[in-house]
């Protein structure tokens, strides 16, 4: 049910539309923070793209599929080395990437120290983002998809044993990696892209049994946690500067909470009225990754009733300034390729190109809360080498049966 896309979804958008309902002050004590914004027509224009958006998962979900194979069966040895080749591959290349986002860093080692004594690390996240070479730095993204079948090969009990120790200690370099990551250059999000897919492919595998309850705690635990030091990294030390307080005091817990809800749950959702309310641009990559590409200067910040400073925004709002009424196709459209990504990958449970689609599909049902997820590097490098890594693979196959029937 966790896995599930028309549960998921559902759950998380009405959620947040509940949070706003209940958090969202009429007057922010969030310095920033719009004041709460309410409009009957944003509103029924939200439940409407929010309906087209379910009924294209559900789509997906239930659209036919053929070529399936046996989930018992175990994965051939051919599939297995391509795959840890793409692995590889994938993780080399993430790791360039990497290494060029942070050179500021590795250059001036001063610039993390810097953060540490002004107790504020968000700046250091901001230099380097400055910094950023595009279509270079942001390789580092395609961590996804190596993190994504390496899950699937660590929990799968029919990979072999050496291959699960293997995968495992991968999985555990590349999560401590992770971890750094989001909490010195103030990205929690990466961190919370890892536990999502490992999430993603703990559930995959063990769908057709119970869930342990104790294990997925855990995951929410971790995740919350990684949420909450990032926020206590990011504002809390410099909130307990300013006020002579302890960082560990009740009133900097209670800041941190308050941000959290006002500046970033609630907000997205208060945002996403706004935008609604929004002449849309009809650019149709504004909130895309390719927006600076395509030198698009169109920005949902320019709205009339626009007054936050935090600019995440639900992503049906995002939708409906690039599409207009477009978004009522485009929502269902890749609603019906989430839904049918999600029925790929549970009529295969194993390791392979199926299953890993999903996994890089499953953190966007969490992000597009706030951001196009789908319209931006995080998701469209890993799905991109997903798709060439699946037609070479497919072209690899046919090769070797034409060689067999010779």
């Amino acid at each position: 049910m966790l896995l599930n896309p028309l549960f998921v979804i559902p759950l998380l958008f009405l959620a947040q539309a509940l949070f706003w309902l209940l958090f969202m002050p009429e007057v922010p004590t969030i310095p920033g923070v719009a004041p709460r914004y309410e409009s009957e027509g944003a509103l029924l224009k939200w439940f409407a793209l929010f309906t087209s958006f379910v009924i294209g998962i559900a789509t997906g979900v239930i659209a036919p599929l053929r070529g399936t194979r046996s989930t018992d069966s175990a994965v051939p040895v051919r599939t297995r080395r391509y795959m840890w080749r793409l692995i590889s591959a994938t993780l080399l290349v993430a790791l360039l990437g990497e290494m060029v986002y942070i050179r500021d860093v590795m250059a001036n080692p001063e610039l993390l120290k810097r953060g540490f004594e002004e107790v504020n690390l968000a700046i250091v996240g901001e230099e380097v983002r400055a910094q950023r070479i595009i279509g270079v730095s942001s390789l580092n993204n395609l961590f996804v998809l190596p993190v994504a079948l390496l899950a699937l090969i660590a929990m799968d009990p029919r990979a072999p044993g050496r291959e699960r120790k293997r995968a495992t200690k991968l999985l555990w370099l590349v999560g401590l990696f992770t971890l750094f990551h989001s909490l010195f250059l103030a990205a929690r999000m990466f961190m919370v892209y890892f536990v999502l897919v490992v999430l993603g492919a703990y559930l995959l595998l063990n769908s057709h049994r119970r869930f342990s309850l104790k294990a997925l705690l855990s995951v929410f635990v971790l995740l919350i946690g990684v949420i909450w030091v990032g926020e206590l990294l990011r504002s809390g030390f410099a909130y307990a500067r300013s006020t002579f307080q302890d960082l560990l005091s009740v009133d900097v817990q209670k800041y941190v909470f308050e941000r959290l809800i006002q500046a970033y749950v609630a907000s997205d959702f208060n945002n996403a009225l706004v935008v609604l309310d929004c002449v849309p641009s009809g650019s149709l990559f504004s909130t895309t990754a390719l927006a600076s590409l395509l030198k698009i200067d169109a920005s949902y910040s320019d709205c009339p009733n626009w007054k936050s400073s935090y600019g995440t925004v639900n992503v049906l709002a995002l939708w409906w300034f690039d599409f207009g009424y477009w978004v009522v196709l485009v929502g269902g459209i890749i609603g019906w390729f989430i839904g049918f990504s999600y029925k790929m990958a549970l009529s295969s449970r194993a390791f392979g190109l199926s299953s890993a689609l999903y996994l890089i599909v499953y953190p966007g049902l969490f992000s597009i809360l706030r951001i196009n997820y789908f319209g931006l590097s995080i998701f469209l490098l890993p799905a991109a080498t997903w798709f060439l890594a699946f037609v070479v693979s497919q072209g690899l196959v046919s090769l070797r049966q034409r060689v067999v029937a010779k």
